[in-house]
């Protein structure tokens, strides 16, 4: 007679489990308490294994060591088993090169897309030596006639001006030897104004360049008030010497408002002036850059 089987629905008989499945479904619900058992009671080995894993994967990667450095991992020390402690000397970082890995390096310029200041200062420097230049062969431009007693020596930019955005205005100082034909030659300070057009080609020249007054060369004297104290003429003494001038002798400090430490120099050449410029707790000649102060300049 058949036992009643009281999973089954009064109105939908199923079919009873047979005796294989069940142990089937025992051991798949049992699979997953023996793992966690495992790895609570045998952690030694997961650590074994993991290392045992780096290791193998280190012994994989290739290596662009030199000969001499191909294997840097320290070698097995004794076992514990024969009494004596294991030691492992400590190894010394490896740098990106040694390790054979890529590095890569960005490099940003400064592209020229397109004609700018820089070709207008240069075309303004060519069409003033133009018109500064008549001494000897000359520049032929159209517009321009230059004086026949003048040669123009040496040309720098001051300064590159724009109205509108159709035209610029490039301001040229010039020194200029003038010849002495009908007295003796001199050298004159002069300054120009060259006008020059913006195209979608560059800079084009347009009329003759005006003259402009030339800077005063007459020096300045500011009144200067003396400095006696013992800790500025240390620092200036510093200063001096990191610049490569401690060959000098310090015959006086000055300074006035807005201005800077004056120290007049002597040696045997004769006398000079060198501006100090604060700089933290100390003095730096003016004119060098950190480095040169901390180095020192020969």
């Amino acid at each position: 007679m058949r036992e009643p089987d009281w999973f089954d629905d009064e109105d939908d008989e199923q079919p009873t489990p047979t005796p294989r499945r069940r142990h089937l479904v025992l051991l798949l619900a049992t699979v997953p308490w023996v793992l966690v058992a495992a790895l609570l009671l045998l952690p030694d080995r997961a650590v074994d294994e993991g290392e045992t894993t780096a290791t193998d994967d280190a012994e994989v990667m290739p290596s662009d060591q030199p000969t001499g450095q191909a294997d840097a991992r320290p070698s097995a020390g004794p076992s514990a088993s024969e009494g004596d402690e294991a030691t492992s000397a400590p190894t010394a970082p490896t740098s990106l090169a040694e390790e054979g890995l890529l590095t890569l390096q960005e490099f940003r310029g400064r592209w020229r897309v397109a004609p700018g200041e820089e070709e207008a200062a240069a075309l303004g420097v060519v069409i003033a030596r133009a018109s500064l230049t008549g001494l000897g062969p000359h520049l032929e431009v159209d517009g321009i006639a230059p004086d026949a007693s003048t040669y123009a020596e040496h040309l720098v930019v001051e300064a590159v001006e724009r109205p509108t955005s159709e035209v610029a205005v490039v301001t040229v100082l010039a020194v200029v030897l003038v010849d002495g034909s009908d007295g003796p030659a001199r050298v004159e300070l002069r300054r120009l104004a060259v006008p020059l057009a913006t195209t979608g080609d560059g800079p084009r020249p347009v009329t003759a360049p005006w003259p402009l007054p030339a800077p005063d060369l007459i020096a300045l004297q500011p009144d200067l008030e003396p400095l006696t104290d013992e800790a500025t003429e240390a620092a200036a003494a510093s200063a001096l010497s990191a610049a490569g001038l401690g060959e000098h002798t310090i015959e006086s400090l000055a300074t006035a408002d807005g201005w800077p430490v004056v120290a007049n120099l002597s040696d045997e050449d004769g006398q000079r002036s060198v501006w100090l410029r604060p700089h933290l707790d100390g003095l730096v000649v003016a004119g060098t850059t950190l480095a040169d102060h901390s180095q020192g300049t020969p």
